[in-house]
């Protein structure tokens, strides 16, 4: 949030800078440094990483608000994206190292329902304030240091970084690929939803207003339902669940085709956040199944940096496919999109299925 920002009824688009910046986080070589192994252990604990990544978010975001050099302010936004983006990886592996295989879903699902809140949350303060008010960047860096204390002051468990192999990342990658593909399908919709879902509105024939709306019913059914789609999950299965939420999210993107213009056009975009959300909530949580200690963080820098190409090439993709089929190009694209994760999807399951069958035979238990 800054002075600069545009208008609330106008389409946000992705900044180029955050999404680099997130790109470049993942690849941050103070993680490597902090995580490399010595006699003790580890050179920086999870708390010191985290509470140096937050003050530093909030001093670059503090200073932009009184600079004016461009290049400056550039220079701050990158900073401001590589300690979010090392903020995010280390907090998200330390969720989803968090409790046992059964209620692993319920804990990552809280803290996504969460972080999307957090996400609503900025708008909201531009509609209260005005988006020329400095007020909510000024509010925000509060929340930041507020945050800081909270970390120094807080017990918890460490993550522990003498488990887990350390590797390089292909074979990291190789060994999950569909998570990597789910969680790059994932940051691709949330870039297209920001960044075009109000122009398809108004398309459509909705009020600019109306238009704007549609980014926050996509965030709040995301925000909304993970809790419980994670509670589910640890109930039906993580994989089970995972294949369910990509199937509901390409069938909410064609019902999103088919009823634009009625009532329910509302609650299927309520549908399509959840499900697509959910399909990140469970990438992290069957991540949090695999790996552990230092693998862990390491596939969830992977996903930072596959979640910084995926926002910034999906906008691209979407808008050279509504240059060639008109408006109707963005949700041609939404579906293509839905239709590679179900079947990806449908491989990795075959694929899990596949060595399940090899490791009943071995025992001479009767073929599945």
């Amino acid at each position: 949030i800054h002075p600069g920002a545009r208008a609330p009824s106008e389409p946000p688009v992705p900044s180029p800078q955050v999404s680099i910046s997130s790109m470049l986080s993942s690849l941050h070589p103070l993680k490597k440094w902090s995580l490399r192994e010595s006699r003790g252990g580890s050179i920086l604990g999870l708390k010191p990483i985290l509470i140096v990544s937050s003050v530093s978010l909030g001093l670059s975001l503090s200073l932009s608000l009184v600079v004016e050099s461009i290049y400056l302010m550039a220079f701050l936004r990158v900073l401001y994206g590589i300690f979010c983006g090392l903020l995010v990886i280390m907090g998200e592996s330390w969720v989803c190292a968090r409790g046992s295989e059964k209620s692993r879903g319920s804990f990552v699902g809280l803290y996504a329902g969460l972080f999307t809140g957090c996400q609503l949350l900025g708008p909201f303060l531009i509609y209260l304030f005005g988006y020329e008010s400095i007020s909510p960047t000024v509010m925000i860096c509060a929340f930041i240091f507020i945050l800081s204390v909270m970390i120094l002051f807080s017990r918890y468990d460490e993550i522990d970084f003498s488990r887990g192999k350390g590797s390089s990342l292909l074979p990291l990658i190789l060994s999950v690929p569909f998570l990597v593909y789910s969680v790059f399908i994932f940051a691709s919709f949330d870039g297209v939803v920001l960044a075009m879902f109000p122009a398809y509105g108004v398309h459509n024939g909705y009020s600019v207003e109306v238009a704007a709306l549609i980014i926050t019913v996509v965030f709040l059914g995301d925000a909304v339902t993970q809790p419980l789609i994670g509670w589910a999950s640890d109930r039906v299965g993580h994989a089970r669940m995972h294949f369910m939420c990509c199937t509901v999210f390409l069938i909410s993107i064609v019902l999103v085709y088919l009823s634009v213009g009625t009532k329910g056009f509302w609650f299927i975009l309520f549908i399509l956040g959840a499900s697509g959300g959910g399909i990140y909530t469970l990438a992290l949580v069957r991540a949090g199944d695999k790996f552990n200690g230092v693998s862990l963080v390491a596939i969830n820098s992977v996903f930072s940096f596959v979640w910084g190409v995926g926002s910034f090439s999906g906008p691209i993709a979407a808008g050279f496919s509504v240059d060639v089929y008109g408006a109707n190009g963005l949700v041609y694209f939404l579906i293509g999109m839905g239709m590679t994760v179900v079947f990806f999807n449908c491989l990795s399951l075959t694929r899990k299925a596949g060595r399940w069958r090899v490791s009943i035979n071995k025992q001479g238990a009767p073929r599945a």
